[in-house]
C-alpha cells in the first residue's frame, strides 16, 4: 500500500518504514507493550540512522509515539506531520460508542477478530476501498493474537495532550474531514495544543487520506518540507 508514496518521494527523499515490534521481521513483544515502550524503539531505530534532518510522519497512533519522541528528544525532528491522530489516546474523547464497546469486549473474552473488522472498515471507509476489506482483514489476523491484544487494548499512555505545548518542533496535521475512526475535534485539539502547528483538511476522505489521495498528500508533505529549507537560517 505504501508503494505509490515511495516511487514519488524517493527520488528526492531517504524514506525510511519500520516493522513495529510483533510485526514483520521485529522481535516479538511481550504484552503490555505500552506508547512509551513503542517511542524508546522507535527513537533506537531513528538514532541509528543518524539522518541531519528528520522528517517524522506518524499515522494515527503512530503520531502519538512520535510526539512521545519528540519529546523525550527535542529537537530530533526537522518536522513532524501527523494523519488522523488522536491525541487524548484510545479514549471515548474521539473514538465511535461502537469502539469503545467492542473494546471493552475484547478485553473480557479475547476475541480479536470483531474489533479488527470494525477497525479495517473506519479506517478504509471510502467505497472505492471496500472491496479490499476483507483481504486486509485476513492479512492482519496473521499477526501474532498478542500483536494484535496489544494494538487495541495496550495503548493507556496514549493521552500526549498534556505533552504537547512541550514538543516545539514545526507539525503539519492532517486529518480526512469524513476520518470514521478518529473524530475531525482531536485535529483541532492537536493544533491548540502544539506551539507550532498547521492544519490540511482532506474533504470527502477518511482516515488514511496518504492510500486514497496519495497525490494530494504527497503534495502537501513536499510543501511542508520545503517550507521548513526556507525557514533555516542562512
Amino acid at each position: 500500500m505504501f508503494q505509490p508514496i515511495l516511487e514519488r518521494l524517493c527520488d528526492n527523499f531517504r524514506v525510511v518504514t519500520v516493522d513495529p515490534r510483533g510485526s514483520g521481521r521485529s522481535a516479538g513483544l511481550h504484552r503490555p507493550y505500552t506508547i512509551a515502550e513503542h517511542a524508546n524503539d522507535a527513537l533506537a531505530v531513528i538514532r541509528e540512522l543518524g539522518a541531519t534532518r528528520l522528517i517524522g510522519v506518524g499515522i494515527s497512533m503512530g503520531a502519538n509515539v512520535l510526539f512521545r519522541v519528540a519529546h523525550q528528544a527535542p529537537g530530533l525532528f526537522s518536522g513532524i506531520v501527523t494523519i488522523g491522530a488522536p491525541p487524548a489516546g484510545q479514549g471515548q474523547e474521539h473514538f465511535s460508542d461502537d469502539w469503545i464497546a467492542l473494546q471493552a469486549e475484547m478485553r473480557r473474552n479475547g476475541e480479536v477478530e470483531p474489533m479488527l473488522r470494525l477497525h479495517v472498515g473506519q479506517i478504509f471507509s471510502e467505497p472505492e476501498m471496500h472491496e479490499m476489506l476483507d483481504s486486509v482483514v485476513r492479512s492482519r489476523l496473521k499477526l501474532p493474537k498478542e500483536t494484535l491484544l496489544s494494538f487495541f487494548l495496550d495503548a493507556t499512555d496514549g493521552d500526549v495532550t498534556g505533552i504537547l505545548p512541550a514538543v516545539h518542533a514545526p507539525t503539519l496535521v492532517t486529518h480526512g474531514a469524513e476520518d470514521r475512526l478518529v473524530s475531525f475535534a482531536a485535529a483541532e485539539q492537536t493544533v491548540s495544543l502544539l506551539p507550532d502547528a498547521t492544519l490540511h483538511v482532506f474533504n470527502g476522505k477518511g482516515h488514511l487520506p496518504l492510500f486514497t489521495a496519495t497525490a494530494e498528500f504527497c503534495n502537501v508533505l513536499e510543501a511542508f518540507i520545503s517550507s521548513l529549507a526556507a525557514d533555516r537560517p542562512a
